[in-house]
């Protein structure tokens, strides 16, 4: 898609967000032990928040990212052990 609507000057991004707890998740967390194995295998030893999800996504919408197209960063990357 970036490829063919870059022509046009628009950019195409996405952003796959790492684990956000929301309520769409809350069941699957609810024996605390579960998201504590979990944060010991990410990156940054927590679950990310839905804020930063947004913060990744409104920065390649500002102007600073103009020239950013066809990516897709991964935001809260698990690590594997």
């Amino acid at each position: 898609m970036a490829n063919i609507y870059g022509k046009k000057n628009i950019r195409v991004n996405t952003v796959a967000p790492g684990s956000i707890p929301t309520e769409i998740t809350t069941e699957k967390y609810v024996n605390p032990l579960v998201p504590k194995a979990l944060e010991e295998k990410l990156t940054l030893s927590r679950r990310g928040k839905p804020k930063e999800i947004v913060e990744a996504v409104l920065f390649l919408a500002l102007d600073s990212a103009s020239y950013i197209t066809g990516q897709t960063p991964v935001v809260g990357l698990p690590q594997t052990k």
